[in-house]
C-alpha cells in the first residue's frame, strides 16, 4: 500500500508531503566514536574560551599582587625604621635614667636595722671604717639613704639593699674603688657587696653575668662588672673587659683548655 500523502493549505498554496520526506528522528550513520569527538570539540571549546577569560584577567591579577609586594616592602622598610627609632629612644631614656642615679651606690647584704634609725650618720661613719679611711680625704656627704623596697622586710627575706644618694658624684666614685680595690668585705659575719644603681633595664643585663660570675668564683678568678654592665676579668694580673655574657664564657673555656705548667 503506498504511503498516506498530507494535504495542508497555509498561505493559500496547497502544499503536500509524505512521511518519506520528514527528518529521520535519528542518525543511524553518526557512531558512537564520532559522537565522542563531537562531544570533545564542545568540551575543548568550552575549556578555551574559559582559558580566554583567565587569561584576560591574569594581567590585573599580576598587576594587583605587584602593587601588594610593593606596599609590603614599603610597610617592611617603615616597620625596620621604626623598630630602630624605639630602639634609640629605648637607649637614650635608659643612659638618662642612668645618669639620674649615677651619685647612687647600693650596699647589699648589711643587716637590717644595722643603720638603726639615722641611716645618713651612720653610713657617712661606717663605709670609711669597712673600706679604709685612707681611702677618704674628706668626710663623706651624704644626701638621704633608705632600704629598698620600702615597706620593711620580710619574713626569712635577705636583708634588703639600702639605697644611698652622695651629695658629691666624687665621693659615689671614691667609694666604688675603694669597695673594688679591698675585695672582700664583710660586716659582723655578712658578706657586704657594693653595687651601682641602675636603670631596670642595665640592671637585666648586670643579672645575665650571674652564670659566669659562678664560674670565675669556682676557678678563682676575680671579677666585677663594670658601668653601666660590662664586666670585667683579672687573669694573670691581667683584666679584660666584655660586654656579654657568651664572650665570658668563651673566655673561661679557653683558659680551661690551657695547658697547665
Amino acid at each position: 500500500m503506498p504511503p498516506r500523502k498530507k494535504t495542508t493549505r497555509k498561505d493559500n498554496v496547497l502544499e503536500t508531503s509524505s512521511e518519506e520526506d520528514w527528518p529521520p528522528l535519528s542518525q543511524p550513520g553518526l557512531t558512537p566514536d564520532m559522537e565522542h569527538e563531537a562531544g570533545e570539540e564542545l568540551s575543548q571549546d568550552k575549556s578555551s574560551g574559559e582559558l580566554k577569560q583567565y587569561s584576560g584577567r591574569l594581567p590585573e591579577a599580576e598587576e594587583r599582587l605587584g602593587a601588594v609586594e610593593d606596599d609590603a616592602s614599603v610597610l617592611n622598610k617603615t616597620t625596620k625604621q621604626l623598630r630602630q627609632q624605639v630602639e634609640s629612644l629605648e637607649a637614650k631614656m635608659e643612659d638618662l635614667d642612668n645618669r639620674s642615679r649615677r651619685s647612687n651606690v647600693r650596699p647589699i647584704g648589711l643587716p637590717e636595722n644595722a643603720e638603726r634609725k639615722d641611716a645618713c650618720t651612720f653610713l657617712e661613719k661606717w663605709i670609711p671604717e669597712i673600706l679604709g679611711a685612707g681611702s677618704f680625704s674628706a668626710p663623706l656627704a651624704i644626701e638621704r639613704a633608705h632600704r629598698v623596697p620600702s615597706g620593711g622586710p620580710k619574713p626569712k627575706a635577705p636583708p634588703r639593699a639600702l639605697l644611698i644618694k652622695f651629695l658629691n658624684y666624687k665621693d659615689k666614685t671614691k667609694v666604688m674603688s675603694a669597695a673594688y680595690e679591698k675585695g672582700k668585705i664583710h660586716f659582723d659575719k655578712h658578706h657586704i657587696m657594693f653595687s651601682h644603681d641602675v636603670a631596670k633595664e642595665t640592671d637585666k643585663k648586670r643579672r645575665a653575668y650571674d652564670g659566669v660570675k659562678t664560674r670565675c668564683r669556682d676557678m678563682g678568678l676575680r671579677y666585677g662588672i663594670q658601668y653601666p654592665s660590662s664586666f670585667r676579668v683579672t687573669h694573670d694580673g691581667n683584666s679584660r673587659l666584655f660586654t656579654s655574657p657568651m664572650d665570658v664564657h668563651t673566655f673561661l673555656k679557653k683558659i680551661q683548655e690551657r695547658p697547665r705548667d
